[in-house]
């Protein structure tokens, strides 16, 4: 289940379709992709890396791309193209890319779907699902929304929805779905939505 390992700078490949995944400082990888919980001791660095799952690692580098999906803890991350989709509360300490895309919400996909196979069983039993989905309704909506925070998020095209941080600095910025930001500086396009909280936004 794991990826092959070598010494020192070498770079080399590491993918694995699922498991977990333990890294250690030093190997620099070509690509790096993974289907499972990994966890990195010290800094994990990569031409790319591509992870579903779960992460936690201090330090992240990626000279072209970090996709992630799924619940991450990280320090600093950087990439030319960041972006991370994730349904659970996640954090890192500071962000910075060319491009950076962070979506954080709970998934309506997912509990839509599940309600539509748990209806289907019920009608099999001749139960009204009506009261059901009206419960799950008012459940959800009193569900506490997932949040990404970070301390400090920079890059060219920045998009955010649903992150808490203290500053987000870049040339295009955009923020939708309730992100809490103290400061956003920005050179070009700025854009926040009427549900987000921003302490003051500076055009430099």
């Amino acid at each position: 289940m794991c990826a092959s390992f070598g010494d020192g700078e070498h770079n080399m490949s590491s993918h694995t379709s699922k498991g977990k995944i333990f890294l250690t400082e030093g190997i620099k990888y070509d690509d790096l992709r993974c289907k499972g919980k990994v966890t990195a001791e010290g800094r994990i660095s990569a031409a790319s890396i591509n992870i579903k799952d779960k992460l936690s690692a201090d330090d992240i580098t990626a000279d072209s791309s970090f996709d992630f999906k799924g619940k991450i803890s990280a320090g600093s991350i950087s990439a030319q193209d960041v972006k991370i989709i994730t349904g659970s509360d996640g954090k890192a300490a500071t962000i910075t890319g060319g491009k950076v895309f962070i979506r954080c919400e709970n998934d309506p996909e997912m509990a839509e779907e599940f309600m539509n196979f748990a209806e289907g069983i019920l009608r099999l039993f001749h139960i009204d699902t009506d009261e059901i989905r009206d419960a799950e309704e008012t459940s959800s909506s009193e569900k506490k929304a997932t949040v990404f925070r970070c301390g400090e998020i920079s890059g060219s095209d920045i998009e955010l929805y649903g992150v808490t941080c203290r500053t987000v600095s870049g040339e295009n910025i955009t923020l939708k779905g309730g992100c809490h930001i103290d400061t956003v500086s920005y050179t070009g396009k700025y854009e926040a939505d009427d549900s987000c909280v921003i302490g003051r936004a500076v055009k430099a």
